[in-house]
């Protein structure tokens, strides 16, 4: 849950950030004579027509969180007609994804690995699976301290330690639910515990607690059509 929730140091950057929507608020208007009806959100967000005007963002690993992960997701897109982004560090294949949302476009949040044969591969596989744009990770060069994970030992292969399973032990309905499931899919070879976006292989795994991605301080990301 630490990965999920937490930031880096002492988590600056993400309390600013999450207090940063006390400052916005929706206004209720009535008696304005417009209606559900009237209202049109639709846009286009890189090039593709989306029926609103935002699109869901990466998370890597969100099958650790929920028995469905990322195709979860994808059913969320598909039935808000959202664009979505999918993490090369997710637990689910691009097929999987393809099958729950196969109209609808979807971006691929990349990771620029030094072995650009297994990168192409990746990229070839995603194009293949219908993904129509990339989101290049620009914040890799430095992994962020999250001492949240250090304190829960939270690693890249998994490791159970005794804080880990106490913490277990406190959430008995996420724990049964990730005991319940099947055991998190990994197509081909893997190196890190991480599926690789669903091609063969993956980044080199971490040998010490860290994220995939880093929190603080604010990052940004750029994209490009595929």
């Amino acid at each position: 849950y630490g990965y999920l929730a937490g930031g880096a140091d002492d988590e600056r950057a993400l309390r600013r950030s999450v207090a940063a929507y006390n400052d916005v608020e929706l206004r209720h208007a009535v008696l304005h004579g417009i209606g559900h009806a009237d209202m049109d959100l639709r846009t286009k967000i890189l090039g593709v027509d989306c029926d609103l005007p935002f699109f869901i963002t990466s998370c890597a690993g969100q099958r650790m969180f929920h028995a469905d992960g990322e195709i979860a997701t994808a059913r969320a897109a598909k039935k808000h007609g959202c664009f979505m982004a999918l993490s090369q560090l997710t637990t689910s294949t691009f097929e999987d994804v393809r099958e729950a949302h196969p109209d609808g476009a979807k971006a691929l949040q990349l990771y620029v690995w030094r072995d650009r044969v297994l990168l192409k591969e990746v990229l070839d596989r995603a194009k293949e699976c219908g993904f129509t744009a990339l989101i290049l990770t620009a914040d890799f060069s430095w992994v962020g301290n999250r001492e949240r994970e250090t304190r829960t030992g939270f690693t890249v292969p998994p490791s159970y330690s005794m804080r880990q399973c106490i913490d277990a032990v406190k959430s008995p309905a996420w724990t049964f639910d990730y005991a319940a499931r099947p055991p998190t899919r990994k197509a081909g070879r893997s190196t890190g515990g991480a599926t690789a976006c669903g091609a063969r292989g993956g980044p080199p795994a971490r040998r010490r607690a860290a994220s995939p991605r880093a929190s603080s301080p604010p990052t940004s990301r750029g994209s490009a059509s595929a």
